[in-house]
């Protein structure tokens, strides 16, 4: 919905007050990525939907998530990242792929470094570029990775139930937000 747009708007622009240095088209969305915004600066409505977000732990999570859901996901400050494998993110090659390979998604990322498509005539190194897509990729947690096979073997609990793995797959981003989630883990 077009209000929907309008508070993630408000909210990136509240959020390049902290992130200076990152380039404004990475910050997509609060609830898929790691930034958050300077609340005590946000219109009292906006505080409110962030608060009732964290009273009912709102967290981005699913049993299985299809691989165009980990597709659609944006690759930048991802919330699937290992804080021990990333590497910084905001390099002259993280930029160039923002800029002029035009990678937002985990999607475009993969493109990347699978080495498809003809690399913009403004990137001085391919090949540095694509290393840089697959490091992205590889700090991924494999839940989230599409390179990574989702395997049907293992049935996961959730409170000493056993839940099917190919119940209710995220099949999109809107798919993957889970509230009431205090004390669970998928």
């Amino acid at each position: 919905p077009r209000w929907a747009l309008v508070i993630q708007d408000a909210m990136r622009n509240q959020a390049l007050s902290t992130y200076k240095s990152m380039n404004p088209k990475i910050l997509v969305n609060t609830f898929l990525q790691t930034w958050d915004a300077n609340k005590q600066d946000l219109p009292s409505d906006m505080k409110r939907i962030l608060k009732v977000a964290k009273d009912h732990n709102l967290i981005l999570d699913a049993i299985t998530i299809s691989s165009e859901a980990r597709r659609e996901m944006p690759i930048w400050l991802h919330q699937g990242w290992s804080p021990l494998k990333i590497r910084r993110t905001n390099d002259k090659y993280a930029r160039c792929l923002q800029t002029n390979h035009q990678v937002m998604t985990v999607g475009d990322a993969c493109r990347i470094a699978e080495g498809d498509g003809d690399p913009p005539d403004a990137c001085e190194n391919p090949d540095q570029c694509r290393r840089r897509a697959a490091q992205l990729l590889d700090a991924l947690d494999p839940k989230w990775d599409p390179r990574v096979e989702q395997s049907d073997e293992t049935e996961p609990e959730i409170a000493g139930e056993r839940v099917p793995k190919q119940a209710n797959p995220a099949e999109g981003t809107k798919d993957l937000y889970r509230i009431f989630t205090e004390g669970m883990e998928l």
